[in-house]
């Protein structure tokens, strides 16, 4: 059998498989641990694995855990392990995986963790996947997320345009009182969102 199978098949009888995601030995064996015992699991995982042909599976499965490991427990010794590590683009994977999940929960916590990406553009794909699910249960702080972690460009404003609007149905006032205002601001990207929580004007 290959490597990816023979390797960790023996971790794999002795563990429960995970309740949902993707079916591979990898994740089987790491699944029914405690959630202190899988970073180092990750850091003694055959080297040969990650050269190998298996390193695709390897990184999905490694993103599948941590994602559904720090939804069910604690994400702290996630960010803890993640940080300590060099930044590479096999990181990257579990970072776009995880950061939303860290930042749902504790975004000052997340916020650790973007300087973990090789990738710049893995790095804004995740801070945008992370402030939707932020705005989920507080638009403020995803919009004030979102503007810390995103650098100007042509489709920011498209970005935040959903975030405000959500802001604008869950709390019209505050939206209001503080959008206008915002920092970090172009011109264009101010009106834009401005309009947005700016009740319609009565017709004359």
């Amino acid at each position: 059998s290959d490597v990816c199978s023979s390797d960790l098949r023996p971790q794999a009888r002795q563990a429960p498989r995970m309740a949902s995601g993707p079916a591979t030995p990898l994740s089987d064996a790491w699944a029914g641990h405690a959630s202190t015992a899988t970073p180092p699991m990750i850091a003694v995982m055959p080297s040969r694995m990650r050269r190998s042909k298996c390193s695709r599976k390897t990184n999905q499965a490694i993103a599948a855990v941590f994602k559904q490991w720090a939804d069910s427990g604690d994400p702290g010794t996630a960010v803890a392990w993640l940080s300590g590590q060099k930044p590479s683009a096999a990181n990257d994977n579990t970072l776009i995986n995880f950061l939303p999940v860290a930042a749902g929960k504790d975004s000052a916590m997340a916020s650790q963790l973007l300087t973990q990406f090789f990738n710049p553009d893995n790095r804004q794909r995740a801070v945008d996947q992370a402030a939707t699910k932020i705005a989920l249960v507080d638009p403020a702080r995803a919009v004030d997320w979102a503007l810390s972690y995103s650098p100007p460009s042509e489709d920011r404003v498209k970005k935040l345009e959903p975030l405000v609007r959500a802001w604008m149905k869950a709390d019209p006032a505050g939206a209001l009182n503080r959008v206008p205002s915002l920092g970090g601001l172009s011109f264009d990207e101010r009106a834009a969102l401005t309009a947005i929580v700016t009740p319609p004007q009565p017709k004359k």
